[in-house]
């Protein structure tokens, strides 16, 4: 069934709007994507890390607060999905680079934090 077209007062028509999904959870699900890809090459360039957790960080509570919104009708259910989207992103942020602190404070592969450390001792 087509949207109508409905006019306004001065006869122009207004125009058709859909409901569709809001712009933050659109950004929710953005920095919850775009974080956990940085999380995943952060392995290569560890400055990546900087980048990535406020990323995923951003996407998990901008997310949590769009699909707030959603459950108590403040905006289109159209939006939940992007706003489940980031939360996930920014989740597997967390977690990736909670595993890749952890690695490099535990020191796995045989002292990983020290020889990290010991690079910049020697300059």
């Amino acid at each position: 069934m087509p949207l109508q077209q409905q006019h306004d007062n001065s006869g122009l028509p207004a125009p058709v709007t859909s409901g569709g999904a809001s712009t933050e959870s659109m950004v929710a699900a953005a920095l919850g994507i775009g974080g956990a890809v940085l999380t995943t090459f952060s392995c290569c360039c560890g400055l990546l890390m900087l980048l990535s957790v406020p990323m995923g960080l951003g996407g998990l509570v901008l997310g949590y607060l769009e699909r707030a919104k959603v459950q108590r009708g403040e905006i289109d259910r159209a939006s939940e999905t992007y706003a489940i989207v980031g939360m996930a992103g920014g989740g597997l942020t967390m977690l990736i680079a909670m595993v890749a602190l952890l690695a490099l404070f535990v020191g796995l592969g045989g002292g990983a934090l020290q020889k990290y450390l010991a690079r910049f001792a020697n300059r």
